[in-house]
């Protein structure tokens, strides 16, 4: 089936919306609304505790992370081929964007 698809722009009051569809004819249509999300308004308490937990720091003790990383030896076996100091690494990328730029 063919649809004729119009987008309004609607201002609702007291949440009562009123539309003027002059090229439509008597009868039912479907109506799609949206609205801008509020996050003021729009997340559920639960919601909010999931979102303030992501984002609450959470520090670990050296040895914590050091316990970690050999517990995780396949993390950092994946990088075992890598040769090049980082910090060598790093002045490379920042001497190449220099001579491109021409500062070099």
């Amino acid at each position: 089936m063919n649809k004729l698809t119009r987008q309004l722009k609607v201002t609702v009051r007291s949440g009562k919306a009123e539309l003027d569809l002059p090229d439509f004819p008597d009868g039912e249509v479907v109506v799609h609304v949206e609205r801008p999300f509020n996050p003021d308004t729009d997340w559920t308490p639960e919601e909010w505790a999931q979102i303030e937990a992501l984002i609450q720091p959470d520090p670990k003790p050296g040895a914590e992370v050091v316990a970690w990383m050999e517990a995780h030896p396949e993390i950092f076996e994946a990088w075992s081929h890598v040769k090049t100091d980082g910090v060598a690494w790093i002045e490379e990328q920042r001497a190449k964007r220099r001579q491109r730029k021409g500062l070099a």
